[in-house]
């Protein structure tokens, strides 16, 4: 009956009455229906319902039905019903409320039994859930550590591949010089760029070979050779590994960093250099932080893949401005290497300083300039010296065009063939910024700065344009484009230069090829050029000079642009330029004018009303606060920030008062050394510092304060700042570490020590690491190929051994905490470039060389930290005897023996030859002084096989004078100057050692000397 109801389906209601209407048996059927059914009364309301709200074809059928029902039911009152309506509407209400009331009946019936079924089997579910649980996480568990494995596998294979391709790289660095045995000149770089690697003040003085990537066309035709290597980039013998590289390298080292050491933190972030910027991830690990990235390179400038830095190789970690926010730091090293790392936010930097912060590393906050101030004021660092870490402070940074160091205009005089740097008449006026040196020029910045501001006030409001406010200056003083002006000529700069000049090279014209003509530019002829000087100009002479040979064109005078035109005064020599320059810096005059300067660039006068009105007031974009984020528009935001990277960016403010003066005491001190019997620098330069040590021609004649004879031979001296000097006995060296307090403070800590013997009997290489233990056997020397010499320096943990076959062995010990204990740290490694017997081996770890002589007659200088051959120097033709480096300088003097005269000769770190003398005797000993650059001349003194000392201007060779004694006229085996240089101590073959100092009056004390044996 319910079939029939309204709530029913109507295709199941169609198909339910066609099916009894056109049955053979109808009648039959509906007969049972109807007879059988308890209330027949609901069945005829519903089929009276068909036959009023049906569709044609189910009503068609449904009359059929009504008619055989109503025949069965003729004598019945059941049929009254219909007739009835409001019995009608009650029995449809009846019924609904009968259904609604089964229907529930028979859900709570359906769920009791479904309640029912579920305790049933609710035990057997958990059973089976567990074990199916149990089934899947053991098969995920076997796939997991199956994957692992595999993953484990093949991590350690291309750990294993990429160890070896390094090595590879390595034995093919130092098998393919161009002293070594698989030399092929064909695929040798002949060219040389900038090594970044810093030296003592930060100073950045060496060049390394590369591979010169250029079009020919920036060339001259006779340097196009050099890029003959370029049809094959691929370096010699590379052909002869297996496998290409498939596999990551970041990510091998990765995975060995992951499995030998606990990661704590990790970031995005990117190192940026001052060509490029590559996308890295800084890890934090227990004793390291590691970049790793994927390897970058633009213009074939090699960023960094993978590099783990030491904490104990983590000199200072500063925090560094980039794109004029507070968002990264920079990281030196000991080994004078650094790395610019930048965080896309704020908040993502501080997270990470806090991290390094936890793990006690050096992280400098900035030194407290107030004393650095006052360092400077009293005489204690000089001009050069305090404009650097001006700069470190102010965030100035070599890894960043926009903000490189900046420097001032020293002189006003490039033109002269006599220069006299004690007239104040040729330096700038230190109070005017540069374009303003001249009191005309004032105006047209004063207008420019008048009309800006009242635009501003104008129609064009803040809120119509991105950057506003009046300026004097539309450019920057130090910005990317004056750096890259400046060293065009310089590797790999030159590739940056040619990409910012749209791949091609400046106007000849406008081409950096006079310091006189850029100087007239700034002061007087254009209004738009502003720019300051890098330090470069003070200690680079190499960037003055066009030794790639590229063609910068013609100049509409005729002339073609080559070297830089050097003034007169300097005899057109980029090295003595760059000496005279640096002595100009510490003049007199600029020492107590040099403070105006710093207020306009560092100090109260950035800034306000005082940088108004001092005309010093440059474009808003460049000052720091600058936010591009706050603007929304990709488009202006893009645009915004290309302003930021090419108009330049201030330096942080660091003094809010006017800078102090250098002190009277200082200023009143007699510095000009301007005594008609004093020996000349230079003839075209008056006004030249000797300096203040002993020896200097400033000073007096310098005079014996202590001889005595030693038990013991001595073979060598180590100066130290402590006042103390060691003095070591034949075939001993000295492994020694030592702690310094700060960047400022001189003070010093012997951590460990240790002594290295050789030239035993029995061939064996000793140390002795306390006093009163004896020595224990270290090495032993081949009976082929015996022991020359050993060499070591503080703080460098590494023990140079050269053998009579011209090979040397480097070896990394380390001596434990406790100072009882030696290790080696990994397997030497063999240098090879020399054919005969090494004679001398020099350390310089104020520039990471060492340099080696041989008897072969040659000089060979080798990169301390990468340990691989650098250059060979020149010109000696017997063998080399002696060598020495210039802590100051970096130049290297070498001497050669033929008969019985000995050849000194002197050359940049660079390769340039400098000079060369002959000496009527045999040279036994050779050393430099190292009194501070600018303010002295240094010397190399040379111990003479007749005793006599005699000592050499390190600028050009000139004698100085001879230091003689009746008491000391044997041979000299060792002479060194003391830490301070008021003393100079020599040792002579019977071992007397004698001590002279320049005419103090009792003011000096003798350093001490210990003699280690």
């Amino acid at each position: 009956m319910s079939v029939f109801s309204p709530h029913q389906d109507s295709l199941i209601k169609e198909y339910v009455v066609e099916i009894l209407a056109t049955h053979p048996f109808k009648q039959k059927i509906l007969h049972l229906v109807v007879f059988s059914i308890t209330r027949i009364e609901f069945f005829l309301i519903f089929l009276d319902d068909l036959l009023i709200n049906s569709p044609t074809k189910l009503k068609k059928n449904a009359i059929i039905m009504c008619t055989i029902v109503k025949d069965l039911l003729k004598d019945s009152l059941y049929l009254s019903v219909l007739a009835n309506n409001p019995d009608v509407q009650k029995l449809k209400s009846d019924w609904i409320q009968l259904w609604n009331e089964d229907c529930c009946k028979w859900i709570s019936e359906v769920n009791k039994y479904n309640e029912k079924m579920l305790h049933k089997f609710e035990n057997l579910a958990k059973e089976v859930s567990n074990e199916a649980l149990n089934v899947t996480q053991k098969v995920f568990e076997i796939q997991n550590n199956e994957r692992k494995s595999f993953m484990e596998e093949l991590k350690a294979k291309y750990y294993e591949e990429t160890s070896g391709r390094m090595t590879w790289f390595k034995l093919i660095e130092q098998m393919t010089h161009e002293k070594a045995v698989w030399h092929i000149p064909a695929f040798y770089p002949r060219s040389w760029e900038l090594d970044p690697t810093e030296g003592p003040l930060r100073i950045r003085r060496r060049l390394k070979r590369c591979y010169l990537r250029v079009d020919p066309r920036f060339l001259k035709p006779d340097y196009v050779d050099r890029l003959v290597v370029n049809k094959d980039k691929q370096q010699p013998f590379v052909n002869l590994l297996l496998h290409d590289n498939e596999f990551p390298d970041s990510a091998a080292v990765l995975h060995r960093l992951h499995s030998h050491e606990q990661i704590e933190y990790t970031s995005t972030c990117k190192i940026v250099t001052a060509f490029e910027e590559a996308q890295v991830e800084i890890l934090i690990g227990a004793c390291c932080i590691h970049l790793i990235g994927e390897e970058s390179s633009a213009n074939n400038i090699n960023l960094p893949i993978s590099e783990s830095l030491p904490f104990d190789c983590i000199k200072e970690i500063v925090p560094r401005r980039y794109e004029l926010q507070n968002n990264a730091f920079e990281i030196f090293l000991n080994n004078g290497s650094t790395y610019l790392i930048a965080f896309d936010s704020e908040r993502q930097f501080h997270y990470i300083w806090k991290q390094l912060e936890k793990h006690g590393l050096p992280c400098q906050h900035g030194i407290d300039v107030t004393y650095l101030t006052q360092l400077w004021r009293d005489g204690a660092i000089t001009n050069f010296e305090y404009l650097t870490l001006l700069n470190k402070l102010a965030g100035r940074s070599f890894n960043d065009l926009m903000q490189y160091p900046v420097f001032p205009f020293i002189l006003a005089d490039y033109t002269s063939p006599y220069m006299n740097l004690l007239d104040p008449a040729v330096y700038r006026n230190f109070e005017k910024p540069v374009a303003v040196q001249h009191k005309y020029r004032e105006k047209f910045y004063k207008d420019t700065y008048d009309l800006l501001k009242e635009q501003s006030c104008g129609p064009f409001s803040t809120a119509e344009l991105p950057i506003s406010g009046p300026y004097h200056y539309g450019s920057h003083y130090s910005n990317s484009g004056t750096v890259l002006h400046f060293l065009i000529r310089l590797l790999p700069y030159t590739y940056s230069f040619i990409k910012y000049q749209d791949n091609n090279f400046d106007i000849p014209d406008r081409a950096f090829h006079s310091v006189d003509t850029s100087w007239q530019l700034v002061t007087k002829d254009s209004t738009s050029d502003v720019k300051e000087l890098i330090p470069e100009f003070f200690f680079l002479p190499e960037f003055l000079s066009n030794q790639n040979g590229f063609d910068f064109g013609v100049r509409q005078s005729g002339i073609r642009v080559n070297e830089v035109l050097l003034p007169p005064w300097c005899k057109q020599n980029p090295r003595l330029f760059i000496l005279i320059h640096r002595q100009a810096l510490e003049s007199e005059t600029v020492t107590k004018n040099i403070h105006n300067w710093i207020d306009l660039v560092f100090g109260c006068k950035q800034t306000g009303e005082a940088a108004v009105k001092a005309i010093n007031v440059f474009h808003p974009a460049t000052y720091f606060g600058f936010d591009i984020n706050q603007w929304q528009d990709p488009i202006t935001k893009q645009a915004l920030k290309a302003m930021v990277k090419t108009l330049g960016q201030m330096p942080k403010q660091l003094f809010f008062n006017p800078h102090p003066m250098v002190s009277l005491s200082l200023a009143s001190i007699d510095l000009t050394e301007d005594h008609d019997d004093i020996l000349e620098v230079v003839d075209t330069v008056r006004g030249l510092h000797w300096g203040d040590f002993v020896g200097s021609p400033s000073t007096g004649l310098p005079s014996l304060v202590w001889c005595r004879k030693q038990t013991v031979v001595l073979g060598s001296f180590l100066p130290l700042l402590a006042n103390y000097m060691f003095g070591l006995g034949e075939n001993i060296c000295l492994l020694l570490n030592q702690k310094k307090n700060s960047d400022v403070s001189s003070a010093t800590y012997i951590m460990s020590a240790a002594l290295v013997s050789w030239g035993h009997k029995d061939g064996i290489i000793r140390i002795k690491l306390c006093r009163d233990q004896p020595a224990i056997p270290l090495l032993r020397e081949s009976n082929v190929d015996p022991v020359c010499l050993c060499a070591s320096v503080p703080d460098c943990e590494k023990l140079f051994i050269a053998h009579a076959s011209g090979i040397i062995f480097v070896y990394s010990l380390y001596i434990g905490p406790s100072g009882q204990t030696v290790t080696q740290e990994q397997p030497a490694l063999q240098l090879n470039a020399h054919t005969d017997a090494v004679t001398s081996l020099y350390i310089c770890k104020a520039f990471s060389i060492f340099v080696s002589t041989s008897k072969d007659g040659s000089v060979v200088i080798w990169d301390l930290n990468r340990l691989c051959y650098v250059r060979s120097l020149t010109g000696h033709e017997g063998s080399v005897e002696l060598v020495t480096v210039s802590d100051t300088l970096g130049d290297i003097a070498s001497s050669s023996n033929i008969c019985d005269e000995s050849f000194l000769r002197v050359h940049t770190i660079n390769g340039e030859a400098v000079g060369c003398v002959k000496v009527p005797d045999i040279i036994t000993a050779l050393c430099y002084s190292t009194a501070p650059e600018g303010i002295s001349v240094n010397l190399i003194a040379t111990g003479l096989r007749s005793g006599i000392i005699r000592l050499w201007s390190s600028w050009d060779l000139k004698p100085v004078r001879e230091i003689a004694c009746d008491r000391f006229l044997l041979p000299i085996k060792c002479i060194v100057f003391s830490a301070d240089n008021q003393h100079l101590f020599a040792s002579n073959e019977n071992g007397t050692v004698a001590v002279w100092e320049k005419p103090s009056k009792g003011l000096t004390s003798v350093p001490r000397l210990l003699v280690f044996t």
